[in-house]
């Protein structure tokens, strides 16, 4: 007859770290139940930032802040209505002039059968060090803490009569209690501070009801316990800040639970300027990628209790907030431009992907190609190679949407002051991107010069000139993707090494290899379009070329194919070429990340784009 016996209401129960309704529950269903959520030796209660991720729990709440002048009442006198939890009858006065408070959180502590008591709890954040007056004045009795210590004792004896103290406090956050005992009804609490320059003003509070606890990304762990807010894998601590300007937590914290390298907490980073603060957004920089790929992460979809994913936690409590990333400046930066005037990939809206050192000319497309007829196509090497147009080579957006430099096949071509030669470049290695309109001779690329000394075009046996003329060594392997109107990324290693060989690859595929010395033998400047002013004139489209004085390990081969790929929707090659890499992979600049992992999706290897 009684299914529950005297265990009526299971929010009765035990809940040791008062999260019944702030994201948690009663014990035997709550998988945090110490009361000191983080283990930071502070307790939930007084703690400012329970997950320790430096962000206020002020911040990853929805808390609306009101000043004290409330009434609060154990009994309802007649014709009354309850303001426990404030509404519209109980509205803020006044205003603060000298400090913001910014964190503030409650707790309503029950008392004895005869007290109604009511906790305030917060933060003021003090800008300088200076004196301050607290008063506190309440007919049945207040007191006022300051960083746990007592500051005003307002024993109820003196009537609604005022009780105050002065205290220098320094500039930082400071952890602020107001314990309020109501006996009789009909009373009410003012708290107020002063300067030796600013008259008695109420200081505003969050109050009981006001704060909600907020579950951005829909996991089991609200934000203010959850080390990755938005679940995109970056942990809150490192997109609470700027990545130049990244502070480690130390693990000491403050009498108000606050990591002393944040005395003031974290004020969380936006970089889009728009929607949510980057520890709240999957797409931090707005340019349509996501944070977790733009990262170089993949998540496993397993979270520890503290919200992290199981990828990168090192512990699923709160001692190591970061997990794996211990700072932002080691996740891709594609285009290396951290140091100057861009940012790692997940927060650089503009990824002008830069690929390693010694690159000596960069010709791309999709940059600093000016004009629908060709004015300027400017390098974005380091080198700041000028080139010289001739003709009249066009611009269209025809690859992948990406933007091609079209030649016509007789006149148009450019002559770059990039020289190269054998002692000066010992090594080379050129990576091309076109698409030949016709199956006919022609140079991608070459010396400036009608010398057959290096070059690499589209011919009318469908694909790669002996690259010397005499072609010692030369294997004869052209694959068919070398034929009119079919896109290809070629790469060309020129070793002067006699033991190592020279070689050239079409979409990742080694299709040709020269066991002799054909080091680059070049002694004129570098060219684009033909092999001579008049020569050997290329028919098609060139879409980016990149030359580097020197030669890549199979890594970052792969990495930069992959790149080119992606971008202009080809597919690489699954051809075992070398045992250091697993062919066929796509991978991104950090070289470890997969976003087409060749294993897993062999039996699919067609037609990958990007």
């Amino acid at each position: 007859s009684d299914v529950n016996g005297n265990l009526n209401d299971p929010t009765t129960l035990p809940d040791s770290d008062g999260d019944l309704g702030s994201g948690g529950d009663v014990d035997y269903r709550d998988t945090v139940t110490l009361g000191d959520n983080d283990g930071d030796g502070i307790s939930d209660n007084i703690d400012l930032d329970d997950d320790n991720d430096g962000i206020l729990d002020v911040q990853e709440s929805n808390l609306t802040l009101n000043c004290i002048e409330y009434e609060f009442y154990d009994l309802v006198p007649s014709g009354y209505t309850v303001d426990n939890i404030p509404t519209t009858g109980a509205l803020a006065t006044g205003t603060t002039t000298s400090f913001d408070v910014d964190a503030l959180q409650n707790l309503v502590d029950p008392g004895d059968t005869n007290t109604f008591s009511i906790r305030y709890r917060g933060a003021i954040v003090i800008n300088t060090s200076e004196t301050y007056t607290f008063y506190t004045s309440s007919d049945d009795g207040s007191k006022l803490y300051i960083d746990g210590i007592e500051v005003v004792d307002n024993d109820g004896l003196h009537g609604n009569v005022e009780q105050s103290q002065t205290i220098t406090l320094s500039a930082g956050v400071h952890a602020i209690e107001v314990l309020f005992f109501e006996n009789g009804g009909a009373e009410t609490l003012t708290v107020q501070y002063s300067t030796p320059t600013i008259s008695k003003t109420p200081i505003p509070f969050g109050v009981i009801g006001c704060a909600v606890a907020i579950n951005s990304d829909g996991d089991s762990v609200s934000n203010h316990l959850d080390l990755d807010s938005d679940g995109d894998g970056i942990p809150d601590n490192i997109e609470a800040q700027t990545t130049n300007g990244y502070i480690a937590p130390n693990a000491v914290y403050n009498s108000a639970g606050i990591d002393t390298a944040y005395p003031n907490g974290l004020i969380p980073v936006n970089t889009d300027g728009t929607d949510s603060p980057d520890y709240l957004d999957l797409d931090s920089d707005n340019e349509g990628n996501n944070d977790t790929t733009e990262a170089g992460l993949t998540l496993n979809g397993v979270l520890g209790v503290n919200g992290l994913d199981s990828a990168v936690y090192t512990t699923t409590n709160y001692s190591d907030v970061n997990g794996n990333i211990n700072n932002p400046n080691t996740l891709p930066d594609s285009d290396s431009d951290l140091a100057t005037t861009g940012d790692v990939d997940f927060r650089d809206s503009s990824n002008d992907v830069s690929i390693g050192t010694g690159n000596i000319l960069w010709l791309r497309g999709d940059i600093d190609l000016t004009g629908s007829t060709i004015t300027s196509w400017l390098d974005q090497s380091s080198s700041g190679v000028i080139s010289t147009i001739n003709g009249n080579p066009t611009s269209t957006n025809t690859l992948n949407f990406n933007k091609v430099a079209t030649f016509d096949g007789s006149g148009d071509y450019l002559v770059t002051n990039l020289s190269i030669n054998s002692s000066s470049y010992p090594d080379l290695t050129v990576y091309a991107v076109y698409t030949p309109s016709i199956n006919s001779s022609g140079a991608v690329w070459g010396e400036d010069d009608s010398n057959w000394d290096r070059f690499f075009g589209d011919l009318s046996t469908g694909g790669i000139n002996d690259m010397v003329s005499t072609g010692t060594g030369a294997s004869n392997n052209i694959p068919s993707v070398f034929t009119a109107n079919t896109p290809v990324i070629s790469t060309v290693l020129f070793d002067e090494d006699v033991s190592n060989g020279s070689f050239v690859y079409a979409n990742g595929e080694r299709v040709r290899t020269f066991s002799s010395n054909h080091g680059p033998e070049f002694s004129n400047n570098f060219h684009v379009g033909s092999i001579g002013r008049n020569a050997y004139h290329f028919n098609g489209d060139i879409a980016e070329i990149i030359v580097f004085a020197e030669l890549p390990t199979p890594i970052q081969q792969q990495k930069i194919e992959s790149y080119l790929a992606l971008k202009y929707g080809i597919t690489l090659d699954n051809t075992n070429n070398s045992g250091a890499i697993i062919e066929g992979d796509y991978v991104l600049s950090n070289s470890v990340t997969k976003v087409w992992d060749y294993t897993a999706n062999s039996s699919y290897h067609n037609d990958v784009a990007g």
